[in-house]
């Protein structure tokens, strides 16, 4: 649609990005109040010391269900390869950043949440306190948690003192590859935070 109404690269690559964020924000919190998905989505959580490689740890099962979803969203969008190719990279790259064991200077946080998921708001969706962990969703944008209600904030020092991960599969052994494709199928997981 977008490749045969002739828009161009950054247009397409506009609504390209709003599109698929909005699909992901929405996945994702599906993925949090839907037992079954979180069970899925919980080995990504279970990271205690979030930092880029959180970034890739998810299961397989829950890669699966995003990439078909945005699959369908392009296939009906239609965008060019070029701009398929320039989010995916954009996506890859901020998704780092914001999973990143880093802290911006206060100023620069601001600015920068103004336009895009830093580590400092996402670092929140991370915590073990169900509070924070149900808020925060975006991968790219933070705009859906504010149009949605799911935004959440603490100063960079008080988040920075707290736990992450989940407040069960703590041990290191639960960290292992075989525990995390298992993890999904464990008896007496908890439920959705």
């Amino acid at each position: 649609w977008l490749t045969e109404a002739g828009v161009g690269f950054a247009g397409s690559f506009a609504v390209t990005l709003l599109a698929s964020e909005l699909l992901a924000y929405w996945l994702h919190r599906a993925f949090h109040a839907v037992p079954w998905l979180w069970r899925v989505h919980a080995v990504h959580h279970s990271d205690t010391e979030t930092d880029v490689t959180t970034a890739h740890r998810h299961h397989p099962f829950e890669v699966l269900a995003g990439s078909l979803s945005t699959l369908i969203l392009l296939l009906l969008l239609g965008p060019s390869s070029g701009v398929v190719l320039a989010y995916s990279l954009f996506r890859l790259i901020t998704d780092a950043f914001s999973h990143a064991n880093i802290s911006l200077p206060d100023r620069l946080n601001r600015f920068l949440n103004l336009v895009m998921v830093t580590p400092d708001f996402h670092r929140l969706h991370h915590m073990a306190d169900v509070r924070y962990t149900n808020s925060n969703y975006g991968s790219v944008l933070p705009w859906f948690d504010s149009l949605f209600g799911t935004r959440r904030s603490l100063p960079a020092d008080q988040a920075l003192g707290r736990e992450y991960g989940l407040e069960y599969f703590r041990e290191a052994a639960d960290s292992r590859l075989d525990h995390l494709l298992t993890m999904p199928f464990r008896s007496g997981f908890p439920k959705a935070g």
